[in-house]
């Protein structure tokens, strides 16, 4: 079965998509304090993006620290799915890294990468 899709098309999709990508790192929090960070910010991106519970994009989120990381990824406005790699999460505060990348086809006036900072940085 084979899919026609004009390229244009495509090209106007994307085109009209809010995309924001940010990155920030730091030391001394612990793993579990940054994950529900992330948690709480990718739930109030959702709540700004979604239309009927449904977030017409994606929220993606990766957290690492030190070896071991977290990624996170939203769909849904009320549910934030968590894939850890082996070892999550490590003992005790550790130097980190977060980057956010939030890809909508639906655009909130107040999400910026100012809020990103706010929520994240």
């Amino acid at each position: 079965h084979a899919h026609s899709h004009d390229h244009r098309e495509a090209e106007a999709f994307a085109e009209g998509a809010m995309v924001l990508s940010r990155s920030w790192s730091g030391t001394g929090e612990t793993p579990e304090a940054l994950a529900g960070r992330v948690r709480a910010g990718l739930l109030r991106l959702a709540g700004l993006l979604a239309e009927d519970g449904v977030v017409f994009g994606h929220l993606k989120a990766l957290l690492r620290c030190g070896d071991v990381s977290l990624a996170c990824s939203v769909t849904r406005a009320d549910t934030v799915d968590e894939t850890p790699s082996p070892g999550w999460p490590p003992a005790g505060p550790a130097d980190w890294s977060l980057t956010v990348n939030v890809l909508s086809l639906l655009h909130a006036e107040g999400v910026t990468e100012d809020l990103l900072d706010s929520l994240f940085g």
